[in-house]
């Protein structure tokens, strides 16, 4: 018996439109330069956290889903968390550039 669609406890259907998105490395439900900031400090690193595409180092792959996904928010916070376009005078470009 093949069961199609999304199904919850217990049988029961459940349907969502949230989305969780890849690049959010310090858990603040927000892409932005500070998850840019996280990944060019892990560089090199094998950090589970900055490591967003699970290959056992933290590298430009890791960078290219905080720029794909830059500004997105975690549709399931409870919050929403402003996001922070410029750390220490540096925007993304310049995060994505020292990589």
């Amino acid at each position: 018996m093949a069961l199609h669609g999304d199904w919850g406890v217990a049988g029961t259907f459940t349907s969502s439109n949230a989305t969780l998105v890849a690049g959010d490395v310090n858990g603040d439900d927000v892409i932005d330069v500070r998850d840019a900031a996280a990944v060019l400090t892990a560089r090199g690193t094998a950090d589970r956290a900055a490591d967003i595409d699970h290959d056992g180092t933290v590298d430009a792959a890791d960078m290219n889903w905080v720029v794909q996904n830059y500004l997105m928010q975690n549709s399931m916070a409870d919050h929403y968390t402003d996001p922070v376009k410029r750390l220490q005078g540096k925007t993304l470009e310049d995060y994505v550039n020292r990589m």
